[in-house]
This record gives structure tokens, sequence and C-alpha cells, in this order.
């Protein structure tokens, strides 16, 4: 069984694209899901793919957070976690009621537009206190949690200021991470994790791995223009996957 689930195209193909979202990961702090998604979804189908990124962010977190907790911003991810955790089963349980993918698509416009003018030089120059902060992690948690796509309001958050590339990964990394602590009991609880699921992480992981080491290299010495750059690109596939995919 095991050799069946392994030596596939689909597998074969999922070992490149999983060292280019460890990359992604690596260098910019978020974007592994967004990149992935799609294409797993593909390979494997939509039902085996979630899952499977659910617990892939395992390893990123053990690999990325050390480093990540000492240049952390922890005042201002207090607030973000107090509106995301909570909200985060809310949108899960929604599920039912609303339409997922309308909502994502909604999400995807929004987020496409705040690229937009992030892109052409706007910055959001308003108040950063706590109510803010929890209402932005309280809209990504919700969406997270209704659609699988919840990192873009809190990443357009910390694109718009003017804080220092380092400690906007370092909170991104440390912010996903606590949705991972999340996330990952629920879908072992939910039994959406097979053992099919368990060889494919195991088999993906090690790819990955090496891809956030590699994007965390080249992190090092970049320019914030650059960064900038990478960090929208990435926004703006995950504002296409939400409007056509």
């Amino acid at each position: 069984m095991i050799l069946d689930t392994l030596l596939t195209p689909a597998m074969l193909a999922a070992f490149v694209l999983a060292f280019a979202g460890g990359a992604i990961r690596g260098y910019t702090g978020f974007g592994t899901p967004i990149f992935l998604a799609p294409l797993y979804a593909v390979l494997f189908g939509p039902q085996a793919a979630v899952p499977l990124l659910i617990i892939l962010e395992i390893g990123v977190m053990v690999q990325m957070v050390p480093d990540a907790v000492r240049r952390t911003d922890w005042p201002e991810m207090n607030g973000l976690l107090l509106g995301c955790l909570p909200l985060l089963p809310v949108g899960g349980m929604m599920l039912g009621i609303l339409d997922p993918d309308i909502v994502k698509k909604a999400m995807g416009l929004i987020t496409a537009s705040f690229v937009a003018a992030l892109w052409w030089g706007w910055r959001y120059s308003g108040p950063r206190s706590l109510p803010v902060r929890a209402a932005i992690g309280a809209i990504s948690g919700f969406s997270n949690g209704l659609t699988g796509i919840g990192g873009p309001p809190v990443i357009l958050y910390y694109l718009s200021g003017d804080k220092e590339i380092a400690g906007i990964r370092a909170n991104l990394v440390i912010y996903f991470a606590f949705i991972t602590l999340v996330a990952v009991p629920f879908f072992f609880y939910a039994g959406l994790v097979t053992a099919e699921t368990l060889v494919r992480w195991a088999a993906l992981t090690p790819p990955l791995l090496l891809g956030v080491a590699a994007g965390s290299r080249f992190f090092q010495g970049t320019s914030r223009e650059l960064f900038m750059r990478a960090a929208l690109l990435t926004l703006l596939v995950a504002a296409l996957v939400g409007i056509f995919g």
C-alpha cells in the first residue's frame, strides 16, 4: 500500500511542488497552503489535499518557530490571536449555513483590491490598537474556518504598515503556528486524516522542509522592496484561487 501511494506521477509532482511551497514559506513566512492547495487538490482531490496540507504545517512550525519567537511582537500578536482563535471554529460550524464558495470569492476580490492598492503605494495610516488587531484576527479566523483561506487579512495588515520585514515574517510564522495548533487536533478528531494522508505527509515533509531552509537562507539580507513584491505576488495567487478556484 505504501509503495502504491508513493510511486505515482502525482507524488513525483508533489515532491517538486513541496520544495517550491517550502521555499515560498521560508522566504515570506506564509504562503505554503496558498500555493499548494489548488495544485494538490488537482493531484489528490480536495478531500485528500486539505488534511494533508494541515498536517504538513507541523514540520514547518517546528522548523521556523524557534527563531521567530525571539523576533515576535507579542503584544501585537496577542491582539490578533484574541480575535482569531475563538472565531476559527465558528467559521467551521458555519460551513452548513453559508456558502463557502461565495465567501471565498468575496475574500478573493477584497484581497486582490488591497494587493493592487499596496502595489501602487497605498499604506494604512489609521490606528493599530488592540480592537483593530482583534477585528483583523476575527475576520481571518472566521474565513479560515469557513474557506481554508484566512491568512490574507493579517498579511495585508502587516504589509500595509512600516514594520521591518524581519518582524513581519516572525509575526506571520507565529500566527500560522497557532492556527496549526488549533487545526491539526480538530482534523484528527474529525477522522479526516487517513493512513494514506500520513504516508504522503511522511514522504513530502523532507522536500518541504528543505524548501523552507532554502527560502529562509535567501531571506537573510534581502531588501524590503523584494520582500514586499514576493509577498504581494503570493497574496495575488491566493486572491485568484479564491475568485476562480
